[in-house]
């Protein structure tokens, strides 16, 4: 990622630093497409194999991924060594890497007291055509503060960037904003790698329209996993819908009792194991009901079959 691009060395951080202040399970799914669950058996990271046999496991407060036959002479792999191997760098590539592109939980500074601390992402954005990737008018996207974006600007590092993750003059660039919080989520639909960067925390899609569904249909809400799938219920299917910033997040008790105010509430994340296990563990603290579709990963892939998503939810 680095090696050979001239840029200036990344200035050295300890592996204590990644351990510490970002989420150990988020990064292991990122990285490595995994949700790191260590009570399954899973394939090597770093070679073919056949038979499952490696792990994931906490030890004093380090999530390993383990690899019993042992992967250049190491068998224990903490996040950064997993990065370092699969993207081929060092140590402090490695970490550079994994602290440019994630929002940490928290920073240390001066003081002793830990304080949150982002990014800042600026965007200048143009009209969407009309046959955009929602499939939905531009003057409605716009209302839901999803914009097409033209140029952007990150400063990390004391540092102003521009257009530095993918460029968006040649790659489909979505700004999702947050006035209330002036947070951005940025998002990039046909990467493979790096799909989004995001200084939100725990902002939810379609909160503020909670109270507008109530007065116009309060029989059925839905809690999906993404803005795009969202979108899509709502404009497209006139249903009632919420997402968090992923799947991992819980829901605070005010969202919580606002939803038992409509008289059906469904959960409908990825179909895939990570979904799966995510909508089960919200459906515990909720008491709401839960599926995943079973065809296509997700809502937004079944965007020209709206009568299946429909048949799937009432049924």
């Amino acid at each position: 990622m680095f090696k050979g691009s001239g840029k200036e060395r990344p200035v050295f951080k300890p592996v204590n630093y990644i351990l510490k202040n970002y989420d150990q399970e988020l990064l292991f799914s990122k990285y490595t497409g995994i949700f790191p669950d260590t009570t399954k058996k899973y394939r090597s990271l770093f070679r073919m194999d056949r038979t499952p046999g490696c792990r994931f496991e906490w030890r004093s407060g380090v999530l390993y991924f383990i690899d019993n036959a042992g992967y250049n002479n190491r068998v224990y792999f903490d996040i950064v060594g997993v990065v370092e191997h699969l993207y081929r760098l060092n140590t402090a590539e490695a970490i550079a890497l994994i602290e440019s592109d994630n929002v940490p939980n928290a920073v240390i500074v001066d003081d002793g007291v830990k304080e949150r601390s982002y990014p800042e992402i600026r965007f200048k954005y143009k009209p969407w055509p009309e046959d955009n990737y929602f499939k939905i008018r531009g003057f409605d996207l716009e209302s839901e503060n999803v914009y097409l974006v033209d140029d952007y600007w990150i400063y990390n590092n004391n540092m102003w960037k521009y257009n530095s993750i993918h460029n968006p003059k040649s790659t489909l660039t979505i700004a999702y904003y947050f006035p209330e919080t002036k947070r951005t989520k940025l998002y990039f639909p046909f990467k493979s790698e790096y799909k989004w960067y995001a200084n939100t925390t725990n902002e939810i899609f379609g909160e503020s329209k909670l109270d507008y569904y109530l007065e116009k249909d309060n029989r059925l809400v839905i809690i999906t996993k993404s803005q795009k799938d969202r979108l899509i219920l709502d404009y497209h299917l006139n249903i009632a819908a919420i997402a968090p910033q992923n799947e991992y997040m819980a829901l605070p008790d005010n969202i919580i009792n606002k939803l038992k105010m409509f008289k059906r509430q469904l959960i409908i994340y990825d179909n895939d194991y990570t979904g799966q296990v995510c909508a089960a563990k919200l459906s515990d603290a909720t008491g709401f009901s839960w599926k995943c579709l079973s065809i296509g990963k997700d809502i937004f892939d079944n965007i020209s079959n709206l009568n299946y998503i429909k048949n799937e939810i009432y049924t």
